[in-house]
């Protein structure tokens, strides 16, 4: 102990006495360490730590799966057979898509709460009990219009001050008296953005169309049973729908999903990338350091030489350069967590929906773990091999030649170094030119509609005042009012917005032209008003827009896109076209315009079939107001005027500008694009030091080999070049090794490029150019320097 004592304060005063070369290594190692951490906290919160549920393993999503696609929702029957009849779960629960806005009246302004529809025993599935009361019953999912609520901890504290007896007490929503019966604990949203839960009405009329899919189901496996028996079980119960019920269900089954998995998503592959991004830049921090290290250790050669000479043996000799590195591996660990824990902070506040996991970031002991493990692994990294190598190094060639190095050394472990931190570096940048790159032409997609100056806001009616005819006057007499306000250009209503992650099919058939056996016609649906698309300025491309002449009354009518019109009318007009559109009674319409394509759920999917009728033949209780006028910023006190005039209880929910929600398409995008290159310009800079210390210290022990040359005739030109050659070579291999794990990288990459090949040969053409230029950009110091050497001088020296 008194010696490892001995050794750590030699070590201290060491570094206090070489601060430059110090701060540098710590800084380097904080970098590496940091970026690790914090991808590393993103990745576990996602990927690894327990969801805040009882026995969250055994917890699994049941999607629906047919021909066209997978990971659908269920329909309400369909999810109540598969509730009754399967034995392999324990619990069953569902809710709907996404959460609704509900107007929250009495007790304070009215305002918007996000509500969403589940089906009893949902909390006891999830495992998760109440603070307050009790949660939904199986005799509450009875009625169309539920008399009991769940709040959500929020609501609760911000509208009823946290008054624990507001179990029993009836509050209005949506205009209905209900009665709360329940509070949940504090931290429980699920689905996400819940604020507070009403029952599914499974039981009603409008819950029972098979060809209906809107439930996300949740289950949980029972005690001995496995996920590959809850498949086949499921298997074998769609294969029995499928046969009763053949017009809804033919091709139709379920698939087990860990419930982790199915909430991750798409997640799961960018965050991997970006781990494993921050591992690069960490070896390359660390083969700086070991850079830094080794050229130390050969400086103090005669030092060393001196101790071994002494008694101090190899082991001892290299336990005092392990300490070294340990110490500056704890500063730059320290400085690390620290950056980390910044960065996290700016993860969760810029990008939260971005990235899985980024909303819930915590300091936890795993993450503290991760970076006690990542600092020692530098310490092994870049500790051992510069200790044992210099401890190694012949301490007799030292003391006779005065610890200066003699003829041309070749540090060939400082080269590999740098080498391998070119060849790293040049991975990280040819993927993020890959994704920038992708990026470019995902941003650069025409979405359909003109963004700019649209401002929008959902309503949605209360039932107990608004049906049929009713909520179709309301939203008239909006726009109406809207459309007349000073300012505004045009004003329209969707039943879903583009790019609002919302959508909705059904089966159609086309008159005059029979299905054959076995055939279907699906095609996405939504309702809009008169003067929608104009608001959002979609084009008309043939027939007519929605107008006034398309009511209730009136014979019904149909708007399609361009992808509807080539996939089911190639070479023909689709306008006077009828459609018998299974709307859960037929209805036939006329198509009487084709519209302009719309993207409308991310930028990067592709148009598909789309047909849209009137609000007036088609009545909605949820829509969205779509308003576009030349002074955007004026808009919402607008609309709120608007909505107050026609009915001052109606709440709004919070107002967004298009150009936001297209913005935030690409956010995912963007934000991996920015990490990653991030991560390559941090590995790019160290590389580039590193390229610059190599040359410099082999300037340094070739100067007398320079001044020969130059005393034999050597022109300055020819050193320079000779010089930046080196550094030039060094750079080449380092690419030469990198392309293979460019083109790796690149095959991942694929799933998340958008219109690019992940073989770019322009990229990886671009990068390689790059790393040469900043290669000879750091050689030609060190070269200048060479090739202004005294050749008296250095001769002389020798």
């Amino acid at each position: 102990m008194d010696a490892l004592r001995l050794d750590l304060r030699h070590a201290l005063r060491l570094l206090r006495r070489s601060p430059g070369f110090s701060a540098a290594a710590a800084l380097t190692l904080a970098l590496g360490i940091g970026a690790n951490t914090a991808t590393f906290a993103v990745a576990h919160a996602a990927l690894v730590r327990p969801l805040p549920f009882a026995e969250p393993e055994r917890l699994v999503a049941v999607v629906g799966r047919w021909p066209q696609g997978d990971g659908t929702p269920l329909s309400p029957p369909d999810f109540l057979d598969y509730r009754r009849d399967a034995r392999a779960f324990a619990g069953w629960g569902a809710h709907t898509i996404g959460v609704q806005p509900l107007a929250l009246t009495g007790g304070g302004p009215p305002e918007q709460v996000s509500a969403a529809l589940v089906s009893a025993g949902f909390f006891e599935t999830l495992g998760v009990a109440p603070a307050l009361g009790r949660t939904i019953a199986p005799a509450d999912e009875q009625v169309m219009v539920p008399d009991v609520v769940v709040l959500g901890h929020g609501v609760w504290q911000r509208r009823f001050g946290g008054d624990p007896a507001v179990v029993g007490r009836t509050i209005v929503l949506e205009a209905h008296p209900r009665t709360v019966v329940g509070v949940m604990p504090r931290g429980f949203a699920y689905p996400v953005e819940a604020e507070v839960w009403l029952p599914l009405p499974l039981r009603e009329a409008e819950f029972q169309v098979r060809r209906f899919h809107f439930l996300r189901a949740t289950a949980r496996l029972a005690p001995a049973a496995t996920a590959a028996g809850a498949q086949a079980e499921l298997e074998t119960i769609a294969g029995r729908l499928a046969r009763d019920f053949p017009d809804s269900n033919q091709g139709w089954s379920a698939r087990v999903v860990p419930l982790r998995e199915h909430l991750v998503g798409d997640g799961r592959r960018p965050l991997l990338v970006l781990l494993g991004a921050a591992a690069c830049v960490l070896l390359v921090a660390c083969a700086n350091v070991g850079n830094l290290l080794l050229a130390r250790g050969a400086a103090r050669r005669r030092e060393l030489a001196v101790r071994a000479a002494l008694g101090g043996s190899r082991a001892r000799l290299a336990r005092q350069l392990l300490i070294e590195s340990a110490l500056l591996a704890a500063v730059g660990g320290g400085l690390g967590t620290l950056l980390a824990a910044w960065l996290g902070d700016a993860l969760a506040a810029l990008a939260p929906d971005a990235l899985p996991g980024a909303r819930d970031l915590r300091a936890g002991g795993a993450v503290l773990a991760f970076s006690a493990a990542a600092t020692l692994i530098t310490i092994a990294l870049f500790g051992l091999l510069p200790a044992w190598r210099v401890a190694a190094a012949d301490g007799a060639e030292a003391l006779k030649d005065g610890g200066r190095a003699k003829g041309p050394a070749r540090p060939r472990g400082r080269r590999l170094l740098v080498a391998s931190e070119v060849a790293l570096c040049l991975v990280l940048l040819a993927g993020a030119g890959l994704l920038v790159k992708s990026l470019a032409r995902l941003v650069r997609v025409d979405p359909g509609f003109r963004a700019d100056g649209v401002v929008t806001t959902a309503v949605r009616l209360p039932p107990a005042r608004y049906e049929g005819a009713a909520m179709v006057r309301f939203f008239d007499a909006v726009l109406d009012r809207v459309a007349r306000s000073p300012g505004v250009t045009a004003a329209g209503a969707i039943s879903q917005l583009p790019l609002g992650g919302g959508g909705g099919d059904t089966y159609f058939t086309i008159e005059g032209r029979p299905l054959g056996p076995g055939q279907k016609l699906n095609a996405q649906i939504r309702v809009a008003t008169p003067g929608y698309f104009p608001a959002m300025d979609i084009p008309i491309r043939a027939g007519r827009d929605l107008d006034a002449r398309d009511r209730e009354n009136a014979p019904a009518v149909a708007i399609v896109n361009e992808s509807f019109a080539r996939e089911f009318f190639p070479g023909e007009a689709a306008v006077g076209r009828r459609l018998v559109i299974d709307m859960g009674d037929p209805v036939a319409a006329e198509i009487v315009g084709v519209a302009g394509d719309v993207r409308q759920f991310q930028l990067g999917f592709a148009p598909v079939a789309e047909m849209c009728l009137p609000l007036a033949q088609s009545p909605r209780m949820a829509m969205t107001l779509a308003v576009r006028g030349s002074s955007p910023a004026t808009l919402p006190e607008t609309v709120r005027a608007a909505v107050a005039g026609v009915d001052p209880q109606q709440a709004l929910g919070p107002f967004r500008a298009m150009g936001d929600l297209v913005d935030g398409s690409v956010a995912p995008s963007r934000l991996q694009a920015a990490l990653l290159g991030s991560f390559a310009g941090l590995a790019l800079l160290l590389a580039g030091v590193g390229l610059y210390g190599v040359v410099a210290f082999s300037v340094a022990q070739r100067a007398p080999e320079f001044g020969v040359r130059m005393a034999l005739g050597a022109s300055r030109g020819t050193i320079l070049r000779l010089v930046l050659g080196e550094a030039l070579v060094l750079a080449l291999a380092g690419i030469a090794a990198g392309v293979a794990g460019a083109l790796a990288l690149g095959r991942t990459l694929a799933a998340l490029l958008f219109e690019i090949s992940p073989r770019d040969p322009v990229i990886l053409a671009v990068v390689g150019a790059t790393l040469a230029l900043v290669a000879l950009l750091a050689g030609y110091v060190p070269a200048r320097r060479a090739a202004g050497v005294d050749p008296l001088a250095a001769l002389r020296s020798e």
